[in-house]
């Protein structure tokens, strides 16, 4: 087996070491396994996300136009900015933080939609710069993925 060596912060090695404890194993053991499951759990992620937008591949040039248009409904983004809200100002349960997760995961899928149909649209030779913020102004009165 190799060896690694690598600096952390003090309070990142006494949170590990407590892990170690309470898993009744070496703090070595203890970061081999977190190390592995990041590992694991990074490349599943990425396997699912490519999943989700491989269907984008083979859409029809409209098709792709209405998932480069598309935004997460004003509904959830609402939601979702409430609960951001809340969490700044007084702290949110687990289930809000659960939910919150949850939306922010659709969030982040919708667009990486976009971005990948607006990828592929360009590709296939059409100007999508009307789709492109113009200025920094416009993209934040867009908020990047609310309805309208």
């Amino acid at each position: 087996m190799a060896s690694l060596s690598v600096r952390v912060s003090e309070g990142l090695l006494q949170s590990l070491k407590r892990r170690a404890t309470a898993q009744c194993q070496s703090l070595e053991k203890e970061v081999v396994e977190l190390i592995a499951s990041g590992l694991e759990k990074s490349d599943s992620e990425a396997n699912l996300l490519e999943e989700f937008l491989q269907p984008l591949e083979v859409m029809s040039d409209d098709d792709l136009w209405n998932a480069a248009k598309s935004r997460l409904p004003r509904s959830l983004f609402n939601e979702l900015a409430k609960l951001h809200q809340k969490r700044q100002r007084d702290g949110i349960s687990k289930v809000e933080q659960d939910r919150a997760n949850q939306l922010m995961a659709q969030f982040e899928r919708c667009l990486v939609m976009r971005a990948r149909a607006v990828e592929l649209l360009h590709t296939r030779g059409h100007d999508v710069t009307r789709l492109l913020p113009s200025s920094v102004g416009r993209a934040s009165r867009d908020r990047c993925g609310s309805s309208r």
